[in-house]
């Protein structure tokens, strides 16, 4: 397991930037140059022949160990691995966090599904929070259950960030 002195003596971090950089020449790279590669979204650095999340190595860096958690990113900028920008999350909070509404949602946010077993078949409102099911009406109008959305998630503090989304969408 990587330690954070190993990989303290192999990079470099910027916090207020997120940016790794190589401390020494290494096969094909000086020293100086910005570590990592894009995965999948993610920036993630080979060190010690074993590929890491970038954002994972930063929580090493700064607090000496491996994040027990999942790590989020509170901007959803999964290439933004600023310390600042980073915290511990548990599972459910995490999906919260995410901009991706659920497979088969056409309404395209979280939190607003179309009804269609409803004899009304009108776009539903609802979300879990702490393990409850909370119910916002149904309504024939997509905009007008995206606004409610919005609004009700505005009010129970729905996203973890600090900022909470005007249009979900």
């Amino acid at each position: 397991m990587l330690t954070q002195d190993e990989l303290k003596e192999l990079l470099s971090y910027d916090k207020d930037t997120g940016f790794f950089y190589w401390r020494k020449d290494r096969p094909g790279m000086k020293a100086g140059t910005k570590a990592g590669a894009n995965d999948n979204g993610y920036v993630q650095i080979m060190v010690k022949n074993k590929k890491y999340r970038s954002h994972r190595l930063a929580w090493l860096y700064m607090y000496g160990e491996f994040a027990e958690g999942m790590i989020d990113h509170v901007n959803r900028n999964k290439k933004d691995n600023r310390i600042s920008n980073l915290r511990i999350l548990n599972t459910a909070e995490n999906t919260r966090n995410s901009d991706r509404p659920g497979l088969g949602n056409k309404s395209g946010m979280r939190g607003v599904i179309y009804a269609k077993k409803n004899k009304y078949k009108k776009w539903k409102v609802s979300f879990i929070i702490n393990k409850k099911h909370l119910y916002f009406g149904s309504y024939e109008d997509l905009e007008e259950a995206k606004r409610v959305c919005v609004a009700k998630k505005k009010e129970f503090n729905y996203y973890p960030s600090e900022s909470n989304k005007e249009n979900d969408a």
